[in-house]
């Protein structure tokens, strides 16, 4: 994909994440409006776009990409690990700054960012590939996630960890591929149209989260800055070194590098939140990296040469 491809793209990311500055900015949506648009997009459209994302014929080929991208699942969260464990060594702050810290080093937002950027720049099988990885990040954020934000490792919820939209829809997804079973055509337009719809949606809450942030604040945090140049471009050029001996395709080798350097999970406020952690950098760090990922996403894309 040209570097004129990846920038038209992410413009077009921009435009829409402007939509949901601006709708916010002049109060045409609210805070509820934009938590019950984030619970559709959740629960309904991001779902359907990974169910459709997995509704090839059966093959061989697909079935072993599976599982290499699957088995790269513990190397990814190695490296990112080894990471946010280190920069918590380097900053300064209070435990539960550091904690916060760690967690948006380890869970990007590969839900939101992550499905669309799959999807444009890889194509149907992208996001394929990227729901097996993502299937580590059901697992990790429902147990290691919420013992990081807590600070107490017997606090999450185990039946989270297979009772979510994520897992739940991956699992329908594959066993669709698994089995080569094809979806009435009716079923299979609507899941179309509702998945086509997670990308515009998903830009327009992000920028309604970044309506609600004071900009001017938010950016004096220089640890933000720090964190965010770790994040979206030191790891991804760890993964591209570890991943060059290997004798994989581009899109499998893609994939992972392109997931790693995904700005902070929006989860990170909830399970703050819920925690009694520090929400506020959490909300501070998702609004930082993510608008700072318009400009890495494109970059990385390009050096990568997909």
């Amino acid at each position: 994909m040209s570097f004129l491809t990846v920038v038209n793209q992410i413009a077009v990311f921009f435009i829409l994440i402007a939509v949901g500055i601006f709708s916010r900015r002049l109060n045409l949506i609210g805070k509820t409006f934009t938590k019950q648009l984030s619970n559709l997009v959740l629960y309904v459209t991001l779902p359907a776009m990974v169910i459709v994302s997995m509704n090839f014929e059966f093959s061989d080929d697909l079935l072993a990409n599976a599982i290499v991208i699957f088995a790269l699942g513990p190397l990814m969260y190695g490296v990112l690990f080894l990471v946010a464990w280190i920069f918590s060594k380097t900053i300064k702050g209070t435990d539960k700054e550091k904690a916060i810290f760690k967690f948006m080093i380890i869970f990007g937002n590969v839900g939101y960012i992550g499905y669309p950027v799959a999807s444009i720049v890889f194509g149907k099988p992208g996001v394929f590939y990227a729901a097996i990885l993502n299937i580590w990040v059901q697992a990790l954020m429902w147990t290691l996630g919420i013992a990081l934000v807590s600070g107490a490792k017997n606090k999450f919820n185990l039946k989270k960890i297979f009772i979510n939209p994520g897992i739940i829809s991956i699992a329908i997804g594959f066993s669709l591929f698994l089995f080569s079973i094809k979806l009435p055509s009716f079923l299979q337009e609507s899941l179309e149209l509702l998945g086509n719809s997670t990308t515009p949606l998903a830009m327009i809450i992000i920028g309604a989260t970044i309506g609600e942030a004071k900009l001017s604040d938010t950016f004096k945090d220089a640890r933000l800055i720090i964190y965010s140049v770790v994040k979206l471009a030191i790891v991804p050029f760890i993964m591209y070194l570890l991943l060059l001996p290997f004798d994989l395709s581009p899109l499998v080798k893609g994939v992972p590098i392109v997931l790693s350097a995904m700005p902070a999970a929006a989860n990170v406020t909830v399970f703050a939140m819920k925690h009694d952690s520090d929400y506020i950098l959490g909300s501070r760090g998702v609004v930082v990296s993510t608008i700072l990922s318009l400009i890495s996403i494109p970059v990385l894309i390009s050096l990568l040469n997909i």
